[in-house]
């Protein structure tokens, strides 16, 4: 069964080794406190990766490859409904809402800056499902 919506976040640091410390104080210490009890059922973390030097040369070059972390989290439920602090059935709530204090989270840490957290829910292919809701 597909996720019933995605979170898209994205944590800027200072520096590489600003990024190595926040990336394994969100291996062992954070993502797991968040999952627990959350409405994610997975949570994946990616770095860039420059572009080749072969590239165009109108092709800028990745920005952040050595500073910034992404992470997508796929729900268990809307994430309208996450955003809220609403959790799904078999979950226990979290302090707060579940998304919205990711910022307060990582600047209390000291080790990066959230620079976006945005939801999305799944389209509906063939259908003009949400249509009526974009215009």
């Amino acid at each position: 069964m597909p996720p019933s919506g995605l979170v898209l976040e994205v944590i800027d640091t200072d520096g590489p080794e600003a990024r190595a410390a926040l990336l394994e104080w969100l291996r062992s210490r954070h993502l797991p406190r968040l999952l627990a009890g959350s409405p994610s059922a997975l949570v994946t973390v990616f770095r860039p990766t420059p572009l080749p030097g072969d590239r165009m040369p109108y092709v800028k070059q990745v920005e952040g490859v050595d500073t910034r972390l992404t992470l997508l989290w796929f729900l268990e439920a809307d994430p309208r409904r996450a955003w809220m602090g609403v959790p799904p059935v078999r979950a226990k709530p979290r302090t707060g809402e579940h998304f919205t204090d990711l910022a307060a989270e990582v600047a209390a840490a000291g080790l990066g800056r959230v620079e976006l957290v945005a939801p999305f829910i799944p389209t509906i292919p063939g259908t003009d499902r949400y249509l009526a809701e974009l215009r």
